[in-house]
């Protein structure tokens, strides 16, 4: 499957993971008028992931830090120094993969980044209706959700859609900050589509491949294992006709000096060209 993503709120977000996340956003700004459902990080490369490890975590042989995490990347032991929350190794985190968010509400106080009120209780209660697994709350990141395992983060289409949703748009920020649902849902068709395509011709190109790896190839074996045995008669071949060359050319030499003839001068002779 390609990895396409769109973006929400400045953020890339896996196709897949935007289209659950739509009903979910939906259906909170349902739950409390006036509040809107947000994303503040999404899609990470293994660069972006590796930037923030680093920049919360430092390498410490002995010792826990003042959080008490710690950490072991590539072999060297890190401890965490940052009070922005735990990061996953790089190469570990499910915002590498595509299935991750963490979100963020636009009300006052903390809203669903923190445990315990109204806003992100709600998330916590009906984040598997619409397709996310309020994963944060076990590791004390109440903001950090997670596409539900049977979902595909890189998928576009309805399929994608949790069942219990009644969600059919997709969120995006306009030029001036505000939602365009319309516009976003013809992007994540185009990013499904092209997806789709790509898959398709990965197909064609790996049933080529196969074609070559089996029909192709076994044949142009045959032929180069044919034009070296050839190659190999013929070297041999013109040893023989050397040897027998130089035989008749020995044979000849005697002949002609028992018939009295200088060899040596006749030689000489075709040799000038004369």
């Amino acid at each position: 499957m390609a990895e396409t993503t769109v973006r929400i709120d400045g953020w890339p977000v896996a196709v897949g993971t935007a289209l659950a996340f739509a009903t979910l956003k939906k259906a909170f700004d349902t739950a409390f008028p006036g509040i809107t459902l947000h994303v503040y990080s999404g899609y990470r490369s293994y660069d972006d992931q590796a930037k923030i490890f680093l920049d919360r975590y430092v390498p410490q042989t002995v010792g826990t830090g003042p959080y008490g995490d710690v950490r072991w990347w590539n072999g060297i032991r890190y401890v965490r120094t940052s009070g922005e929350g735990t990061v996953a190794q790089p190469g570990t985190s499910n915002h590498g993969n595509g299935r991750a968010l963490d979100i963020r509400d636009s009300g006052s106080g903390a809203g669903v980044t923190t445990a315990g009120n109204a806003r992100s209780n709600w998330i916590r209660a009906n984040a598997a209706r619409y397709g996310f697994d309020p994963a944060g709350y076990g590791f004390g990141e109440p903001w950090h959700i997670e596409l539900a395992a049977h979902l595909d983060p890189w998928a576009g289409g309805s399929d994608n859609i949790p069942a219990s949703s009644d969600a059919d748009t997709i969120p995006e920020e306009d030029d001036m900050g505000t939602i365009d649902n319309e516009h976003q849902v013809k992007q994540l068709k185009q990013a499904a589509d092209s997806a789709k395509q790509a898959v398709e011709t990965a197909n064609t190109v790996k049933n080529a491949v196969g074609r070559i790896e089996t029909e192709e190839l076994p044949k142009i074996r045959k032929i180069a294992e044919a034009a070296l045995d050839a190659a190999n008669k013929t070297k041999v071949a013109a040893g023989h006709a050397s040897k027998a060359n130089k035989r008749i050319e020995a044979k000849l030499d005697k002949l002609l000096t028992a018939e009295g003839v200088d060899v040596a001068s006749l030689n000489a002779l075709f040799d000038s060209g004369e």
